[in-house]
């Protein structure tokens, strides 16, 4: 169990599910008031699943299932194929079912005995038929504890291989006979077991026995509530799927309010990696519980509890707008690029979000974020795709936020292939390879259109910041400008931006004509001022001044440093020996650690008014700690130097056959580490571990290892490709 007070995101990540249920019966021949079935809180239509739809989702769970419970609501052994599923779904995992034993035969029961399962659970609240009744309802006592002691009987009689846990939901109107059933369960060599209830409603007909440690915990507010189900089991490696293979998230879902896919339609690690479900099992660890978890689970709940007698679907954009989203930053197809303070979300696994845009858009809200960047990523998509990506940025986009997008440059590349530049085309990598693949330089040029293959897609358009602008400004961007490499309205540009010699970069603001409309107001404020100064014959300016000069005061503290720093350069520019703006200037360069431009504010003001002592201190303290910023600097660069040495080549350059042979070791170990037919995904370096398998790949393993025995004719890998 993952403490849920420091979870992180790399161990949000490792997550995977291994423990599963599958509902095989949406029936019951009991009526138990407070069961969400025999109570009739259930809407789905009732019925069983087919042992081929089991078989399905049993080899799609094969990989991953260490633990799988075959019931969730209804009774299993109803179904006729129950035994043929156990025996399926044995073979890899260990395997629980839970019944009442009313429809258990002598033969059924000997049956699942040999089927390999691993645990049975048989529910009996009571020794006495009336007792018993009172929650069973249309239950036999004597008939469950009859079945109980065959199974015992016919486990015992194929070497005792199953766990029978008789288990006994105590009430305040049975635990009067909790020593009763002990005590029977013993006299069979036994080991019962008492749970507490699920009480569904204040009204309800049933109370809690008086014992505490069989009484599910009330919690007294929300916030206590929502760091309780941070313990929660289900986000963390529960997979739950209903009868028509949906999957929830937990078997408190079930009218299905919280579809996260289906496993009919989908792999299993494609919807526990869906970016809804991920968010839903974030906000659950992370201590912010979605509202269907606050209203629904019955292990964690209000002291002063919502009385509801049938769930209603929440449609899943309720979901998603559940937990809000504050001052987020999107770092759009990040690829292996992560940057610190943003959502870093792509199509690979190891992404904050594993999302393909290919497929789906942002799931976040409107108006929910405060700045998207894409670098190097949108030329992955075609122009139609593109324009849907960029109107979604604009849908999640708060107002005023920022879009940046880096993309190579069409006019770049073209003008470096008509001037034939071999320089940049034939470029070479540290370790010796090609920068762009191809033989010549039309084929690389040709690779920016069509090439550089990356997790499975390839560049499908290029463009220049006219043709992307146009995009931007379909999408409703009313402010679209180009900037050039490392400028930016983003403080964190200097970890954005890359490959400047082959890349153009487009920012766009979301309502951007503010900006405009307060620029031009500035300019002409600006202008009606310089006007008044040069009308008055003193020299002296009018107080517009001051107004500029109190107008950025007034924006700095209100936090709009942008706009409060524009107005005070005005101040400066018209006046560049204005003590006051020049100390509010020095603060924000200060709080910014530009202190080469902070030298150039106080040199400027000292210009003017060379005697002020106290400028002339600031003035030296700034110098010093520029002379501490740049030996650091150069400290950095001394260490990044080291660590490059690393990165250098110490082994010889094999030939050909070297790497081929180094190449199809590497298969074979990667096919068989995790015996599950196919090539691991990937391996980890950091933690050293192999990932899951892709059987698919065998269909890349056989005629690799055919040519290679061609090759080289060693028997062996045509034994192994057969």
């Amino acid at each position: 169990m993952i403490n849920k007070q420091s979870i992180t995101m790399e161990e949000f990540n490792k997550m995977l599910p291994e423990t599963f249920s599958i509902e095989t019966a949406l029936a019951c021949d009991l009526k138990c008031p407070e069961c969400a079935l025999g109570g009739d809180s259930v809407l789905r239509k009732k019925g069983f699943m087919s042992f081929e739809h089991f078989k399905i989702i049993a080899d799609r769970i094969r990989p991953h299932a260490k633990y799988l419970y075959l019931h969730l609501w209804g009774e299993p052994m109803l179904n006729k194929d129950i035994i043929s599923m156990t025996q399926y779904a044995s073979e890899f995992c260990k395997t629980n079912i839970s019944t009442n034993g009313i429809a258990l035969t002598p033969e059924k029961a000997e049956e699942l005995i040999t089927s390999g399962v691993a645990d049975i659970i048989v529910s009996i609240d009571g020794v006495t038929q009336e007792v018993y009744e009172k929650y069973r309802k249309g239950g036999n006592v004597k008939k469950a504890m009859s079945s109980l002691e065959i199974l015992h009987h016919f486990n015992m009689k194929h070497g005792n291989k199953v766990h029978i846990n008789p288990q006994f939901v105590v009430f305040k109107h049975n635990q009067h006979e909790m020593e009763s059933f002990r005590k029977y369960c013993k006299s069979l060599g036994l080991h019962a077991t008492f749970k507490a209830p699920y009480i569904r409603t204040n009204e309800a007909q049933f109370s809690y026995s008086d014992h505490p440690e069989l009484q599910r915990k009330y919690y007294p507010d929300i916030g206590s509530l929502r760091l309780a189900i941070r313990e929660c089991p289900n986000p963390q490696n529960v997979f739950t799927i209903l009868l028509d293979g949906s999957v929830i998230i937990c078997c408190h879902d079930f009218n299905k309010a919280t579809c996260f896919g289906n496993i009919f339609e989908m792999d299993v690690l494609d919807i526990w990696n869906n970016p809804e479900y991920r968010k839903f099992r974030w906000n659950i660890l992370t201590g912010n519980a979605p509202e269907f978890c606050l209203n629904n689970c019955l292990s964690y709940f209000l002291e002063q509890r919502r009385t509801h007698s049938r769930q209603q679907r929440i449609p899943a954009k309720d979901i998603k707008t559940k937990t809000e989203i504050t001052e987020a930053k999107i770092n759009l197809c990040c690829g292996p690029i992560k940057l610190d303070g943003f959502i870093n979300v792509d199509v690979s696994p190891n992404a904050d979000m594993v999302l393909d845009l290919e497929r789906e858009l942002l799931p976040f809200p409107g108006e929910s974020v405060a700045a998207v960047v894409c670098m190097s990523a949108i030329n992955y998509f075609s122009r139609q795709r593109a324009i849907e990506i960029i109107k979604d940025v604009f849908r999640v986009l708060k107002q005023g936020g920022i879009a940046r997008f880096g993309t190579q440059d069409l006019r770049i590349l073209a003008d470096k292939y008509l001037n034939n530049n071999c320089e940049f085309y034939f470029q070479k990598l540290k370790d010796g390879r090609e920068r762009f693949p191809g033989k010549t330089i039309a084929d690389k040029f040709n690779e920016f259109f069509y090439g550089f293959q990356a997790g499975g897609k390839h560049c499908k358009y290029v463009y220049d910041f006219e043709s992307l602008k146009v995009l931007f400004e379909e999408a409703g961007f009313s402010l679209v400008e180009e900037k050039k490499y490392g400028e930016s309205r983003m403080p964190e540009i200097d970890k954005i931006d890359n490959r400047p010699e082959q890349m153009f970069f487009l920012e766009a603001i979301k309502n951007g004509s503010l900006v405009h409309d307060f620029n031009n107001d500035v300019n002409k404020t600006l202008q009606k001022i310089k006007s008044s100064i040069q009308q008055n014959p003193t020299g002296r300016p009018r107080n517009d001044i001051d107004i500029f000069r109190n107008l950025g005061f007034d924006f700095w503290e209100a936090g709009k440093i942008e706009k409060a720093w524009q107005y005070l350069l005005k101040v400066l520019e018209l006046k560049p020996d204005d003590r006051i703006t020049v100390v509010k200037c020095g603060e924000i360069l200060h709080s910014l650690d530009r202190y080469d431009d902070l030298t150039n504010l106080y040199t400027a003001y000292l210009n003017c008014i060379p005697d002020d002592l106290e400028i002339n201190k600031l003035l030296t303290e700034t110098h010093n700690k520029s002379k501490i910023m740049k030996r650091d600097t150069n400290e950095m660069s001394r260490i990044r130097l080291e660590l490059d040495k690393y990165n250098t080549r110490k082994n010889s350059i094999l030939p050909d056959r070297g790497h081929l042979d180094a190449c199809i070791k590497w298969l074979r170990v990667a096919q068989d580490v995790n015996c599950g037919g196919g090539v691991s995904a990937m391996y980890h370096l950091d933690s050293r571990r192999w990932d899951v398998d892709y059987p698919e790949t065998t269909g890349y393993i056989i005629p690799t290892f055919l040519c290679y025995y061609k090759l080289t004719g060693i028997e062996l890998y045509l034994t192994w490709a057969i």
